[in-house]
């Protein structure tokens, strides 16, 4: 009989050791996420590790919006408020603060690649420039100053340092809108690198609204003309040069 049960406990441990063995198979596997490096708060850490609310507007993001303006770009991807001026004038507001685009009392700050814009108008600047971009929301005075106090906007633009690549798009919509842009940006040598792009906007008609009366003197062209230039000193230290010219 005794023999009889050791078989018996034998043939369980058998029986339910491959079903022990996935287990711990599946207890031990892991998957890699992708980490995303946010650069609002001055230093590189991971997204999760910052110690406030930071969205991330990726490539992907820029990429699948149609607008070609950043202002478009951030109301479709973020929950921050962007109002449009006249004029092609924006401001954005987070966490409550008034809407500013300039000015000596602004309360939410945007920087282009860490660096104060000053009275930079985000309406100016064209998706196709920029690589990612990273809203840090909540006070940030301690570290950007009294303009930060409701949020910061960090605008990555692009350091293209691989082969060469030009892109060209036409568009055209109502009122005899139409539009043509032309980028590129790569490696020319070992140690220089380049962006450039140069777009135009043409609204040719003034804005009629939805009962048919127009809008007068609502008709408008846009230029912009975008250079950078970028040198990779060392694996730390790289200098870039950069203008751009919008009219």
């Amino acid at each position: 009989m005794k023999l009889v049960m050791v078989f018996f406990v034998i043939g369980l441990i058998t029986a339910f050791r491959p079903a022990w063995a996935k287990d711990e198979q599946q207890k031990d596997k892991t998957y890699k996420m992708d980490e995303i490096v946010v650069t609002a708060t001055r230093t590189e850490v991971k997204k999760e590790e910052v110690p406030a609310v930071v969205e991330v507007i990726d490539a992907l993001d820029l990429d699948t919006t149609v607008d070609r303006n950043l202002v478009r770009v951030l109301k479709k991807n973020s929950s921050i408020d962007v109002i449009d001026y006249p004029g092609v004038l924006s401001g954005i507001s987070i966490r409550g603060f008034r809407p500013e685009f300039s000015g000596i009392t602004k309360h939410s700050l945007v920087l282009i690649d860490g660096r104060p814009a000053g009275a930079t108008n985000l309406a100016t600047i064209l998706k196709d420039n920029v690589e990612r971009v990273e809203i840090l929301k909540g006070p940030a005075s301690a570290i950007y100053g009294a303009e930060a106090m409701g949020g910061v906007v960090n605008i990555i633009t692009k350091k293209s340092k691989d082969k060469i690549k030009t892109s060209i798009a036409v568009g055209g919509g109502s009122f005899d809108t139409h539009y043509e842009s032309i980028t590129s940006g790569g490696r020319i040598t070992v140690w220089l690198d380049f962006d450039a792009s140069v777009s135009n906007k043409n609204q040719n008609d003034d804005f009629k609204m939805g009962n048919g009366h127009k809008r007068e003197n609502t008709s408008y062209k846009e230029r912009y003309g975008n250079l950078r230039l970028g040198s990779s000193l060392t694996e730390n230290w790289r200098i870039d040069v950069k203008g751009d010219w919008y009219g």
